[in-house]
Order: C-alpha cells, then sequence, then structure tokens
C-alpha cells in the first residue's frame, strides 16, 4: 500500500465537505456494485480520456445475495459469498476466524450477532501479498413491515382539555335532546287508591362531561337540569276522595364510567358500565280538590310521585342513556385522524389509532398505535423495532416511542431518502495531485462523481438517562467516487449519531450532540492508499454531515384538539421511550 497521508486527509475533507445532505429522491437501490465475473466494473471513458487500462490484478468479494436483516433474534447468523481474485487467496477471515475458501472463490460460515447493529469484519489477502476488505453490517432486531400499526407508538395521561376536546363535535347534538320525547311513554300510575296520569315533561339544556374520575376512569356525566313533570288525576279513600293536579321538579344526572376493550388493536368506540342516574332531591307542588279529610291524600301522591314515578323516570333514564352511550362512545374516533408530512423532501402518510385507554398508576392514559407509510419499494423486511414496555404513566406526560421514528425514517430509507449523488463538485486533476498514481489517467478537469447511499434503513433507540435523547446508527453507509462508470474508491462506514430533542413550539427540533463514525475501505481498484488514513478522515467528515439527516424543522408533534407544549425530553430507562414533559 502506498501512504500519503496528508493528502488524503486533504482530499477526504474536501470530497465529503462538498456532499450536503444526505436526503435526496433516488428511485431505485442496485445491489453492492461489486464485481461479479472476475472482471471489474465497466469503465466509462469521458470525452478526450486516454483508453482505459485493465488493472494487473483483480481481489473483491461477491457480497450481493447477503442477507443483512436478522429476524427472529437468533444467536448467529450465516454470512456467504464469493472472493474474486486473480490470484490464490492466501487467507480469508471473517469476524476475525480463518474461513475456507472453495476452489470457485466461494465461502459460507456463520457469525455471531448480537440485538442492534452488527459490523462483521471480511478480510482477505492473496499470495501476492494484495489485501481487500469487504466488512458488512447487519440489523438483528424485529421488524415492522411499512404500513403496519405500531400499537404503542405513542402514550399520555389524558388531562380534561383533551377529553373536552373529544366531546365538543358532539356538544350541540347532546344539547338538543328532548328528555320529554325520550320518556313519553312514562304516563300513569295507579296506587293506593289513586291513579297519576304524568301530563307534560320540559327541561333544561342537557349537556355531556368526559373527566379524570378517581383512580383514574373515564367519567361521561350526562346532566339535564330542571326537568319539570305536570301530573293531574284522582283519589279515592274509604274515608274522602279528591282531584290531584300538580308539579314535580328535579335535576336529572346520569354518570358511567368508559373504557377501552382490551387488546392491541385500534379501537373503534369505547365500552361502558351500565349507567347511574341519580335525580337529587325533588320539588312537590301539590293541588287537591274535594271535601272530607282530604289532607290524608296529599302523603299518598307525594310517596307515588317519588317512588313510583321517580323509580320509573330512573328505568326510563337509564335505558335512554345506556342508548346514547353506546351510540356516542361508538362514535368517538379518538385521535385517529390520519396525518401527511413532508421529512426533507418525503411524503409521509401517518394513520394513527387508539390502542388503549384506561387508568394506570392512578391516572387516566391514552396508548396511540401508528401506521407509517411512504412512496418508496426498497424490499426489506421492515422497521427495525427496539423490545420493551412503557414505562408506568406520571402525571403531564406525553410518551414517544422510538420505534415511531424508526418507522418514519425506515419509510425515508425505502423512499431513497438517504441517497444521494453530488456531480461536477470535484475535478479529477485534485485527485491527481493528492494520488500519483492516478494523474495521468484522465484529463485534470474531468468531474469526479461522489454517491452516497445507505444500504441498511436508521436504527432508532432512546439514549442512557443522563446520556442525550435519541441513539441513530446508519449502517453500511457507501460512499463511491467514481469517473463516468469507473469505480475509483469504495468506503463503507457505520455512523452512531447522539441526538437532543429541543422542544420549540409544539415541534422537537434534533440537535447533534455527539457522532462516531467506523469507516472501512472497500475497494481501490486504480490505486492503492493508506486504508487507516484515508478511513478516518472520510469517516469523521460522513458523520458529521450525517446530521443534516434531521433538517432544521424537526418534527411536528400530534394535533390533539389543543395545544401540546412540552418543556423538557427525557430518555426513559430501557432504550425504546422518550418522556415528554409537558407545560
Amino acid at each position: 500500500m502506498r501512504t500519503h497521508p496528508a493528502r488524503w486527509a486533504l482530499a477526504a475533507t474536501l470530497l465529503v465537505g462538498c456532499t450536503g445532505s444526505l436526503m435526496s429522491g433516488v428511485e431505485q437501490m442496485p445491489p453492492d456494485p461489486l464485481p461479479g465475473d472476475g472482471t471489474m466494473p465497466p469503465r466509462g471513458t469521458p470525452p478526450g480520456a486516454p483508453p482505459p487500462t485493465m488493472p494487473e490484478w483483480v481481489l473483491g468479494f461477491d457480497l450481493n445475495n447477503l442477507n443483512r436483516f436478522v429476524e427472529g433474534n437468533p444467536p448467529t447468523h450465516p454470512i456467504a459469498g464469493r472472493v474474486i481474485s486473480t490470484f490464490a487467496v492466501d487467507e480469508l477471515r471473517i469476524n476475525d476466524a480463518p474461513t475456507t475458501v472453495g476452489g470457485d472463490g466461494s465461502f459460507n460460515t456463520t457469525v455471531p450477532v448480537m440485538p442492534g447493529v452488527n459490523v462483521v469484519p471480511i478480510t482477505v489477502t492473496d499470495q501476492a501479498g494484495h489485501a481487500r476488505n469487504g466488512h458488512r453490517a447487519l440489523i438483528n432486531t424485529a421488524f415492522l413491515p411499512e404500513g403496519e400499526i405500531n400499537p404503542i407508538g405513542a402514550g399520555m395521561t389524558v388531562s380534561n382539555e383533551l377529553l373536552e376536546s373529544l366531546i365538543a363535535p358532539f356538544r350541540a347534538e347532546i344539547e338538543g335532546l328532548n328528555l320529554a320525547e325520550q320518556l313519553g311513554g312514562a304516563g300513569a300510575f295507579s296506587q293506593g287508591g289513586c291513579d297519576i296520569n304524568l301530563n307534560n315533561i320540559t327541561h333544561g339544556r342537557p349537556t355531556l362531561t368526559l373527566v379524570n374520575g378517581a383512580g383514574g376512569n373515564l367519567v361521561a356525566t350526562f346532566t339535564v337540569p330542571n326537568v319539570r313533570v305536570t301530573f293531574s288525576g284522582f283519589c279515592s279513600l274509604f274515608i274522602t276522595s279528591s282531584t290531584v293536579s300538580g308539579t314535580m321538579t328535579t335535576n336529572v344526572a346520569v354518570s358511567t364510567n368508559l373504557f377501552a376493550p382490551p387488546g392491541n388493536a385500534c379501537i373503534t368506540g369505547l365500552q361502558h358500565t351500565p349507567p347511574v342516574v341519580d335525580l337529587p332531591g325533588f320539588d312537590l307542588d301539590i293541588s287537591l280538590g274535594g271535601g272530607g279529610l282530604i289532607s290524608a291524600i296529599s302523603p299518598i301522591v307525594g310517596e307515588i310521585m317519588e317512588g313510583s314515578v321517580s323509580d320509573t323516570m330512573k328505568e326510563e333514564i337509564a335505558a335512554k342513556a345506556d342508548e346514547l352511550f353506546t351510540e356516542q362512545a361508538s362514535r368517538l374516533a379518538l385521535l385517529s385522524d390520519p396525518t401527511d408530512i413532508d421529512f426533507q423532501g418525503t411524503s409521509l402518510h401517518l394513520q394513527p389509532c387508539l390502542t388503549g385507554l384506561g387508568p394506570e398508576n392512578g391516572v387516566l392514559r391514552g396508548r396511540l398505535g401508528v401506521a407509517v407509510t411512504g412512496p418508496g419499494g426498497y424490499p426489506a423486511p421492515g422497521a427495525p423495532q427496539v423490545a420493551g414496555d412503557m414505562p408506568p404513566a406520571q402525571a403531564g406526560s406525553l410518551w414517544i416511542d422510538a420505534n415511531l421514528l424508526s418507522q418514519m425514517f425506515f419509510a425515508i430509507w425505502r423512499a431513497g431518502g438517504l441517497e444521494t449523488e453530488v456531480n461536477d463538485q470535484i475535478e479529477f486533476g485534485l485527485l491527481g495531485l493528492l494520488v500519483p498514481d492516478l494523474r495521468d489517467r484522465y484529463p485534470a478537469d474531468t468531474p469526479v462523481t461522489i454517491a452516497i447511499q445507505a444500504h441498511l434503513p436508521p436504527v432508532v433507540r432512546a439514549a442512557e438517562p443522563g446520556m442525550g435523547d435519541l441513539i441513530v446508527e446508519i449502517g453500511d453507509l457507501m460512499i463511491e467516487l467514481k469517473v463516468g462508470d469507473e469505480l475509483l474508491f469504495r468506503i463503507g462506514i457505520l455512523v452512531r449519531l447522539t441526538v437532543e430533542l429541543m422542544p420549540v413550539e409544539g415541534r422537537l427540533i434534533p440537535m447533534v450532540t455527539g457522532t462516531t463514525s467506523e469507516a472501512h475501505l472497500l475497494d481501490e481498484p486504480i490505486a492503492d492508499v493508506d486504508d487507516a488514513v484515508l478511513e478516518g478522515a472520510v469517516g469523521g467528515m460522513v458523520g458529521g454531515a450525517a446530521g443534516a439527516f434531521f433538517g432544521e424543522e424537526g418534527f411536528a408533534l400530534p394535533d390533539l384538539g389543543f395545544p401540546i407544549n412540552p418543556r423538557d425530553v427525557v430518555a426513559e430507562p430501557g432504550g425504546r421511550f422518550l418522556r415528554l414533559v409537558l407545560e
């Protein structure tokens, strides 16, 4: 290997500094562009360039069929491919272990895998002393296919303000209910020698409230004020008889507990406990007409109105209220409005649905499932998912699942949002100055193309408490330098970003606070360079540029019918959830 440390450090800085954002709209992800038939990739010949010459030797890998997605959390994963070499292979090492190479260059072994991103070192040397890297990253997690619901993408302690916003669309309908029509059948009562008819029912404007009750229960109360019942009839006792008329005035309050059925499926409506009807106190006004001891009739009439009539009203109201609560609860499309967002040029569709609602840890908590879809089509099993349970409920908190961010990033990756190609920013003459072996290959003004392509989607998890908010890993980020179709260099990089989420006016603005990178020079087909220097310079610069992945606008928080203003973001233990502390 030839070594030009100072020159290559400068070259890497210039090259990576021209890449700009990592976002663009490439339509299709090709397989690893590695030699597959013992020859080098086709070589383009820009106008005026000398005819390219074939290299004196070839050494590389065909890893096009390597499956980088490890499903089911197995302890090991197969690594198979083929060495392409002009000279006989001296040694192949995979994960630092010697590996047998077949007569046709094929190899097949297994490597241990841990949860998360695993970088598998692959190196080969031939008997002429040449060496090449074929390092690849694997993702070992559960995977959620794009478009499927993550059942706990978010969770929130439910405030009375949120509940008020949920019933607001039904308020006019509730206030327009006519209880007189609902109770029209409770008309006549015979008891103790009295026949009483209910003539007319009037009432004030009904209201419906939805609030947090004791122990975190969701309590709905249907209230009808100033219910006024007029009645008339005739009482005949053995000692006297009299006509009867009057009014009974009371208030009606019907309450029930609403709850979501168990399970992680999307909830189309809530269920409720049997309604409890309260008629708090009566104001009776009784008029009697006739002779004799009519004073004995008033207690009997009062007993009928506060007993039989009241009980019948409660039964009728409970039945009607049960119908009302059933209808309204089934219509509550809680937190289910779809959202379309544009993230760095990629349009994403988020479909939320309520997957849980009930008391937890003494407060009312709702769980929100979210499906994310985008326009892409790269083949992959799904978004990498981190395991773990939602932490205990706390008042004034909103939880965001790191897996929800992974769903979004996966859809962006499938749409080509982690690909870019920069043309006409670097001229070949610069490389000729830095790498003398390239100096006469093309005219000095020949443009060099820099292509960046992520072969794996980002893996997202919550950081360790006190060490940031998010950790984002992008494995097998491939950087290629080409002239036409001729590959000059290919470098594979694993980038790890530590991210703080800053709450700003209802949005979360990501700030990259730490970057590490692991770079490996995979191909240098036309000139040998010092691997370590090139890997260090390019890896560091790409790690810094990867922060542009998040953009400057950040993430909008969901619209729940009222503003959500977090004042802090805290990474919860376990690596899955972030807790937003609300104002």
